[in-house]
């Protein structure tokens, strides 16, 4: 499971680049660090949790920044490297680092809350991938190059399965200005990235293949945001950005929709993505609207709610959650057929500030209290004092943007 640190502190803006031509230069396995001591952690899951231990666990990791929560492993993407950390004992299993030196910001690291570590289920076997800004420094006369990195490690150990060089594109301009770099999705062996500069530098976005490192595809003015099933979904153009699908494939354009001007995409499950947006028809009415993979509106909500982020519980449902009209929102739908199946808040309840949805349960902070939900139905399942509103969720526990881990104990 995913947790997004910026669901505890704001929204969506990454770090950033594209892919282009790469060879796949590997790196040795980093030596495991020494274990941090005193910590011990019980290994029994529950599916899904709804009980936390309140004895917290310290895992080592520092403030900020994206983690993967994927079985008993944390991965998480500093400003300097990888680290991977075991939660049944807190030992820090390994550091991978970029090749290059990542960038910078008037002497900050270039992105250093936005390096997310993505699942990719490839024909090699599962894989974590996180990317990274770097400088490549040069000699004599020649220029410092930026490049794009993308860090690999084998989902099950956390040991290195390579670091992965990407050409950005040719229209960048220095990234230690401003720039974005995320992993829109994955398909198969693919990783899709987007680049996106300045609002005078048009998008571009790039498939990579995790496993043989090659660019597969690049598609300039298109700033992918979603992969849903065959087909990759983004705002294409600079100005005027209008909704459009490609085959992530080869990235040939399938669709475009120009009576709509895009404003904000927020992946929505497997088959689905929100729109936030205008549309292009003098009024510029705002909408927000879920789509499909061809585009189409499979519901429609009030634009006074915007989904700040949007949760699939790796089962069924999908809930997205937000803060308008004065309130805090939440919304769960099926993520196979779009039916709304609740919303919140109602005339006698509140609707929780949504961090994380597992196996059937949505988890959330309502007035300091921690609270789990039914996913199908919206329903409090439990709630208590002490664990703060999880940014992931797997069988073994919580993981909070501390960040501190709590065992699951029911």
């Amino acid at each position: 499971m995913k947790t997004r640190n910026r669901m505890l502190t704001a929204g969506a803006g990454l770090m950033t680049v594209a892919l282009t031509g790469c060879s796949t230069p590997m790196v040795e396995p980093i030596k495991p660090l020494e274990p941090i001591p005193a910590i011990t952690a019980g290994a029994k899951q529950f599916d899904p949790p709804v009980r936390f231990s309140d004895q917290p666990l310290n895992v080592g990791l520092p403030p900020g920044g994206d983690a993967l929560l994927h079985g008993p492993l944390v991965f998480f993407g500093t400003s300097e490297a990888v680290t991977v950390t075991d939660v049944r004992t807190g030992q820090e299993v390994a550091e991978l680092a970029p090749e290059n030196k990542p960038g910078t910001v008037s002497g900050d690291p270039a992105g250093a809350d936005y390096h997310d570590a993505v699942l990719v289920t490839s024909s090699a076997g599962e894989r974590v991938v996180v990317p990274y800004v770097t400088v490549e420094t040069g000699s004599g006369t020649a220029r410092d190059r930026e490049k794009a990195e993308l860090v690999v490690a084998d989902a099950a150990t956390g040991q290195s399965a390579g670091v992965l060089q990407v050409d950005v594109p040719a229209n960048a301009y220095d990234y230690s200005t401003d720039g974005r770099l995320a992993v829109a999705g994955t398909s198969g062996d693919l990783v899709v990235l987007v680049f996106e500069g300045s609002e005078q530098l048009a998008p571009e976005t790039v498939a990579v293949d995790v496993v043989t490192g090659k660019t597969v595809w690049r598609r300039p003015g298109l700033a992918a945001a979603a992969v849903l099933g065959d087909t990759v979904i983004g705002a294409d153009g600079l100005e005027t950005r209008h909704l459009a699908g490609a085959a992530v494939a080869d990235g040939v354009q399938r669709w475009k929709q120009t009576q709509t001007q895009v404003l904000r995409i927020t992946p929505a499950g497997p088959k689905y993505a929100t729109v936030h947006g205008r549309k292009n028809d003098g009024s510029f009415t705002r909408i927000l609207t879920l789509v499909d993979a061809a585009g189409a509106a499979a519901g429609e909500f009030d634009p006074a709610n915007d989904f700040t982020d949007c949760f699939y519980d790796e089962q069924s449902t999908t809930v997205c959650a937000g803060y308008g009209n004065g309130a805090q929102f939440a919304i769960g739908f099926d993520a196979t057929t779009a039916a709304v199946l609740w919303r919140l808040p109602t005339q006698d309840r509140l609707a929780p500030r949504v961090g994380a949805a597992w196996h059937g349960a949505v988890y959330g902070e309502v007035k300091t209290r921690a609270v789990a939900l039914d996913a199908r139905t919206g329903a409090d399942r439990e709630n208590s004092d002490g664990l703060a509103i999880p940014a992931a969720v797997n069988g073994y526990g919580a993981l909070t943007s501390t960040p501190q881990f709590f065992p699951a104990v029911g």
